[in-house]
């Protein structure tokens, strides 16, 4: 997702955000780009006053919620039904917005996060060949996460795995332990017996066998 920030902006849009739905289906603002750090600010004190609505007719969260894309050539012509009130309103034109498009990703079935991108400085106009090219970034970011995620359930049961095996080679460590002092009581002990030995010597080559494995 950072690299297709980085290359959005501003080859693509001179906006670029992404939201995610959480396990608990919480909606996560996860990024959003702009080249002037100010701007970025300028939205984050928008998205405190205003957090994510799936209730509103726009943006990522209504995206997330229908999984259909928003697609608005003319970004000044809805911000009257966008914004919530009149303040969110003017933070909205404040930041010059001319063209945008929210695309959802869907992975394995179901919507799991929606992309973002807007134009402002520039002046360009999204058409549908921009909303095709939006569609295939869409598409790709989502494998990507799936991957992520999958690499990242691979990596929790190796993880797993290993606290298992710690655990049972602990557990199997603590009774060899006595066995082994067990064993050089014995050696230590004056025996004339061959019996005496040979059990010795059985005991002692099957703990050191035991000892490998568990190593």
């Amino acid at each position: 997702l950072e690299r297709i920030a980085n290359l959005a902006v501003p080859a693509f849009a001179d906006w670029f955000g992404v939201h995610v739905r959480e396990s608990g289906g919480r909606v996560r603002r996860m990024a959003v780009r702009h080249r002037d750090p100010r701007m970025v600010r300028a939205v984050e004190e928008m998205y405190a006053h205003y957090p994510p609505d799936e209730g509103r007719p726009y943006g990522a969260p209504r995206v997330l919620a229908t999984g259909e894309a928003i697609w608005a050539p003319d970004l000044a012509a809805i911000i009257p039904t966008a914004a919530r009130d009149a303040a969110h309103a003017a933070m909205l034109r404040a930041l010059g917005l001319t063209s945008y498009i929210c695309m959802p990703m869907r992975s394995r079935g179901r919507v799991c996060g929606a992309l973002t991108f807007a134009t402002a400085e520039s002046g360009r106009r999204y058409s549908e060949i921009h909303l095709r090219a939006a569609e295939d970034l869409a598409a790709r970011c989502a494998v990507a996460i799936e991957n992520a995620q999958l690499v990242g359930a691979l990596r929790e049961a190796d993880r797993r795995k290993d606290e298992f095996l710690a655990v049972l080679a602990h557990e199997l460590r603590n009774p060899l332990a006595p066995v082994r002092n067990a064993i050089e009581i014995v050696r230590a002990t004056p025996s004339t017996s061959p019996q005496l030995q040979w059990t010795h010597d059985v005991i002692d080559r099957q703990v050191r066998q035991l000892s490998r494995p568990v190593d």
